[in-house]
């Protein structure tokens, strides 16, 4: 089985990023998904809870990751560094779609980055936030969860020393995570789509592959959402990649 090159990925999300946030950014942490095609579970009602079930041997709950940067050093690839990652998210708002085709949900919660194997190992980073956007085209087969502080209410929390120090030096916070090779659970064919009407539409529940980017800023610099979600998209279109050539691989 082919896999997505985690250096050309990490490249892609970061030039992206840069593009829109100041050169004094720090990019905290930055990680992709190791097992294929972990699946995301969500409510079919208005505030149900949002969890990513993976593959991970540490439970039900969890998607195996492994990380490109920690504490804005580049991990080398002589000494990979793998954890699991577990998503507790709530969602705020119905899933609307506008008359351009782009479905959008808002949610809040916490996503939480282990390293190693087991709960008791440290946290490399939790993102505590509300207003988190998940978004995408209808029928497409990516979308993107996007929060920056301000203008929402994002905090980070890590038992690592140096990223603890990072974050203390740089309150204003942004997350982008970039979901890719994107499948309906209950219909392959349809890509991101709404389940449910009025109050009790939510984004359907699918798989994905998924890689994402915390990054800090000092108080005096602002990162645009639209910076950090096009470094999500970035990711998504690295990871995108490993999607087709699975499809082409199928067919053959």
């Amino acid at each position: 089985m082919k896999v997505v090159s985690f250096r050309a990925l990490a490249l892609a999300a970061l030039a992206s990023l840069a593009m829109a946030t100041s050169s004094s950014a720090v990019t905290i942490m930055q990680y992709n998904q190791t097992n294929v095609l972990a699946e995301v579970k969500v409510a079919t009602v208005s505030g149900g809870t949002t969890t990513i079930v993976g593959r991970n041997p540490t439970g039900a709950n969890s998607v195996a990751v492994q990380y490109g940067i920690l504490a804005g050093q580049q991990v080398p690839s002589t000494t990979p560094q793998f954890g699991f990652e577990v998503f507790n998210l709530t969602s705020t708002d119905d899933a609307v779609q506008t008359a351009g085709g782009r479905i959008t949900q808002t949610y809040n919660g916490t996503i939480t980055y282990y390293l190693g194997a087991i709960a008791a190992d440290v946290i490399v980073l939790r993102a505590t936030f509300t207003g988190a956007t998940l978004s995408g085209d209808v029928g497409g087969s990516g979308a993107s969860l996007d929060v920056a502080d301000p203008p929402r209410d994002v905090t980070f929390f890590s038992e690592n020393q140096a990223i603890a120090a990072q974050i203390a030096a740089n309150p204003v916070l942004a997350v982008g995570i970039g979901f890719s090779n994107l499948i309906n659970s209950a219909d392959p064919q349809a890509g991101l789509r709404i389940t449910g009407t009025g109050t009790n539409a939510t984004i359907a529940g699918f798989t994905a592959n998924q890689a994402g980017t915390f990054s800090a800023n000092p108080a005096a610099v602002v990162p645009e959402p639209s910076g950090i979600a096009m470094a999500g998209m970035a990711m998504v279109a690295g990871l995108g990649c490993l999607g087709w050539r699975r499809r082409q691989s199928s067919q053959a």
